[in-house]
């Protein structure tokens, strides 16, 4: 077997090289690293094995409350029942779909009021709220109110109130829309279908005449 051979490099490491066998061209100068030895503390199987057996992707429990799912009436009937003593948090929670975090804080402040979820948006937090109640009231005389017409509703609504926005062509931006049903869980919009009437171009106008009455 060759015999080792100790040098320092320029960083003052000691490091031990043998003769390679098979190699002795001048090239290369026939000599290689020996690795030093790893730690016997580490198991690098176990490591492997334990990387593998971790989960990739969160899974939602069957029964949690999603956040910002439940309406002001649940939260009420939730926080009526907590205060008369026949139901626990827990119970409640799972029964109204209501986190037990946020039951226990409501609780304790008597807050049973639901505000949105995020920033007001471009309309603020009393006119997005005039502007829902609207929704609501189109939908209860049996309107059908799809994404497209709330689209052109909060851009007549803005224009009508001289708010600054940056929609175009006569709509709220899709990215206004997505984050307006984030905020409103409640609103129960469909995806609408097109349409060659200008049906809902009139429903627009009315409505928001209407609401600025």
């Amino acid at each position: 077997m060759s015999q080792l051979v100790q040098s320092t490099d320029t960083q003052g490491i000691k490091v031990e090289t043998r003769p390679h066998p098979l190699d002795q061209t001048p090239q290369c100068g026939g000599v290689y690293q020996i690795m030093p030895k790893r730690s016997p503390g580490i198991n690098m199987a176990k490591i492997i094995r334990s990387a593998k057996s971790m989960p990739t992707k969160y899974k939602r429990k069957a029964n949690a409350a999603v956040r910002g799912k439940w309406s002001e009436a649940q939260l009420k009937a939730a926080l009526k029942r907590l205060e008369e003593g026949d139901i626990s948090i827990n119970r409640a929670a799972s029964y109204y779909e209501i986190p037990p975090r946020t039951l226990r804080r409501r609780k304790l402040t008597g807050n049973d009021k639901k505000t949105p979820l995020g920033p007001p948006g471009v309309f603020g937090t009393e006119n997005e709220k005039q502007l829902i109640n609207h929704i609501q009231h189109l939908e209860r005389t049996g309107t059908t109110v799809d994404r497209k017409t709330i689209r052109s509703l909060a851009f007549q609504f803005a224009e009508d109130l001289g708010i600054k926005h940056r929609f175009k062509a006569g709509m709220a931006g899709k990215d206004w829309l997505y984050s307006f049903l984030r905020r409103n869980p409640e609103l129960s919009v469909k995806k609408g279908k097109p349409s060659s009437t200008p049906r809902s171009d009139v429903i627009v106008v009315e409505s928001v005449s209407n609401l600025l009455s």
